[in-house]
């Protein structure tokens, strides 16, 4: 029950933010494939890996926003723009996860499920602290500012 005179986002505009979110998907699955091929674990940038990735991250949006078109629909029908605005903060956090796995992938080039019962917290910040990688944090706090 909308009770206020402001306008709400639609579908429509919900749409976008999909799209920008697979954008983003995109731009981390680029940088992944370039920082491997830099480290020579593949042997080119744009091959077939990178496009199953890329329907990898059609698929995830895809699940991702059928997931939250009930709250943000929920969320906009009770005061307007808050379904938007808390939409925008879950996509925020999923990228910023995103990025997170993307960067321990490349540091140690094993996946974070395959060894997480295998080691600690500690264990894991000790193999990327260890790896060389130390910007890591620092890109991920310019990320978080610039948001």
């Amino acid at each position: 029950m909308n009770t206020s005179k402001l306008e709400r986002y639609s579908l429509k505009q919900y749409t976008r933010l999909m799209i920008s979110f697979f954008g983003c998907l995109l731009v981390l699955a680029v940088y992944q494939y370039i920082t491997l091929y830099f480290k020579g674990v593949v042997d080119s940038i744009f091959g077939v890996s990178i496009l199953i990735a890329l329907v990898h991250q059609i698929g995830f949006t895809s699940i991702v926003g059928i997931v939250l078109v009930f709250p943000f629909n929920f969320w906009e029908n009770l005061r307007p723009k808050y379904g938007f605005n808390l939409i925008i903060t879950v996509l925020v956090l999923l990228l910023i996860v995103e990025a997170t796995l993307i960067s321990y992938y490349c540091t140690t080039l094993v996946p974070l499920g395959s060894d997480l019962l295998g080691y600690s917290l500690s264990d894991i910040k000790m193999t990327i602290i260890n790896s060389g990688d130390k910007l890591l944090y620092l890109y991920l706090l310019i990320g978080i500012i610039m948001l």
